[in-house]
């Protein structure tokens, strides 16, 4: 059996103007849980078509994700961890003695 579904198995949750945002939006997705397919024309790829219809790549899920998908994306996400942020230097007397 394919892994593969329809197109008309899934939902459409967000239309991207790129892949690369399309990705950025799957990842998001799939981060919490959720899984997504990205689905674009290939013919716009090959004449490098990166508006209308044809450019429009679009991020799906399944019918049962749908509600929790829409959730996600319209809330903000959530800040950055507090490893990912730059800490002050603890001793900046060090630094002013050199000024």
């Amino acid at each position: 059996m394919s892994s593969i579904q329809p197109a008309s198995a899934w939902n459409v949750v967000y239309v991207a103007a790129s892949l690369p945002e399309a990705h950025i939006i799957s990842g998001r997705l799939q981060s919490e849980g959720i899984p997504s397919w990205i689905a674009h024309e290939p013919i716009a790829s090959a004449y490098g078509l990166t508006s209308g219809t044809l450019g429009d790549v679009r991020v799906l899920v399944i019918p049962a994700d749908y509600d929790r998908a829409m959730e996600i994306l319209e809330s903000e996400p959530d800040d950055l961890e507090d490893d990912m942020l730059l800490d002050e230097p603890e001793d900046t007397d060090e630094f002013d003695d050199q000024a």
